[in-house]
């Protein structure tokens, strides 16, 4: 779970010293006005992905937890 004040440059920032990110995506609560707790961030190529996967991440002191998801284009 993100906190609250975190943005996606945040989450940017902190992940982009796994590997290129292609984007950032943190989905918004319309009535709340702020982002729903989580998010998803897209690396260019698969070691990177698996590799940031298997570690616990700290962003604004907060930790969180990331998975990888296999994205193929046809």
């Amino acid at each position: 779970m993100l906190v609250a004040s975190a943005s996606a440059d945040d989450r940017a920032l902190h992940f982009s010293q796994f590997g290129y990110l292609l984007g950032v995506y943190l989905p918004k609560d319309e009535r709340k006005m702020c982002h729903r707790g989580f998010g998803f961030v897209t690396l260019s190529d698969e070691i990177s992905a698996e590799y940031t996967s298997q570690k616990v991440h700290r962003i604004l002191g907060q930790m969180c937890v990331s998975r990888c998801y296999h994205v193929y284009d046809r």
